[in-house]
C-alpha cells in the first residue's frame, strides 16, 4: 500500500506540474496578445514580464539549464522593453533587476549552456546592480561571480566584499553563501 500512494502521488504531482505549465504558457500566449494590440502599453509589458519571470521561476525547476537561461532572458527582454517605453514605470524596476540577475545567475552557472555568453553575463549583472543601486547582496555577489568567471580576480574580491559586508548588515540569509564566494575568490591566485 504505501508504494502505492507514494506511485499515486508522484503522478499527483507530475499531473499538477504539467497543469501549472499549461497554465503558465496559456497567460503569456494571452499577455502576448495584449502587447501585440497594445505595443506601448507599459501596463501589458510588465503584465507579460511577469508571467515569463513566473515561467522562468517553474523552468528553472528542471533539469535543462539552456531552457531555463532562454526563459530569463524573455523575462528580462520583455521587461526592459517596458522601461524603454515608461522609465518611470516603478513596478517593472524590481522585476527588471530580477530577471537581469537570475538570467546572469543561471549563465555563472552553467557557463556551456545554450545561450550563455561571458559578456553578456557580466553585462546582465552589472544592470541588476546598477537597477538596484548597489543595495542587493545577492546581485553584487552575482556580478562578482561574472567578473571572477572572466578572469577578473581583483574585481571580484572587492564586489564579493561589498556583497558581503551589505549580506552582513541586512542580516541576509545569503551571507553564508556569499563569505563562501568570497573565500573562494581570495584563496585563488591572480
Amino acid at each position: 500500500d504505501f508504494c502505492l500512494s507514494r506511485g499515486l502521488g508522484d503522478v499527483y504531482k507530475r499531473q499538477a506540474l504539467d497543469s501549472a505549465r499549461a497554465a503558465y504558457q496559456q497567460a503569456i500566449t494571452m499577455h502576448m496578445d495584449v502587447v501585440t494590440r497594445r505595443p506601448n502599453d507599459p501596463a501589458a509589458l510588465h503584465a507579460l514580464g511577469v508571467a515569463r519571470i513566473r515561467w522562468a521561476r517553474m523552468v528553472e525547476r528542471g533539469a535543462d539549464d539552456s531552457a531555463a537561461i532562454i526563459a530569463w532572458l524573455r523575462a528580462y527582454e520583455t521587461i526592459s522593453g517596458v522601461a524603454t517605453i515608461d522609465a518611470e514605470y516603478a513596478a517593472a524596476t524590481g522585476d527588471l533587476a530580477l530577471a537581469a540577475n537570475n538570467a546572469a545567475w543561471r549563465m555563472v552557472l552553467t557557463p556551456d549552456a545554450e545561450g550563455a555568453d561571458p559578456a553578456r553575463t557580466l553585462a546582465l549583472a552589472k544592470k541588476a546592480v546598477e537597477i538596484s543601486h548597489r543595495t542587493d547582496p545577492r546581485f553584487l555577489d552575482t556580478l562578482a561571480n561574472a567578473h571572477f568567471a572572466l578572469g577578473n580576480k581583483n574585481q571580484a574580491r572587492l564586489i564579493c566584499a561589498e556583497a558581503q559586508d551589505l549580506a552582513e548588515k541586512q542580516i541576509s540569509p545569503d551571507a553564508r553563501t556569499i563569505a563562501e564566494h568570497c573565500a573562494k575568490f581570495s584563496s585563488t591566485q591572480d
